[in-house]
């Protein structure tokens, strides 16, 4: 994405939310057998049209939908200081 877009400013870090899964892994390998699934675009093209498709329609601020009812030091901090 930063290739394409060119935006290469440094991530933010954050603390790990409690109990958050670190590591997980999928593969489309039962797709493949079970449906003869085939990839039809490449990752790079997925990702040209994805920066078309939001120049085309624009971007959209992200809404915090659910309130945090409980707020102590397990809280993630992007959920309470909305930094998203």
């Amino acid at each position: 994405m930063a290739n394409e877009t060119g935006f290469n400013e440094n991530p933010i870090y954050l603390p790990d939310r409690p109990k958050e899964v670190k590591f997980a892994t999928c593969s489309s390998n039962k797709s493949r057998k079970l449906l003869n699934y085939q990839t039809k675009t490449s990752l790079r093209d997925s990702i040209k049209k994805t920066i078309a498709y939001i120049k085309d329609n624009g971007v959209k601020p992200f809404k915090y939908y659910l309130p945090v009812e409980i707020v102590n030091e397990k809280t993630p901090q992007s959920w309470v200081k909305k930094l998203i």
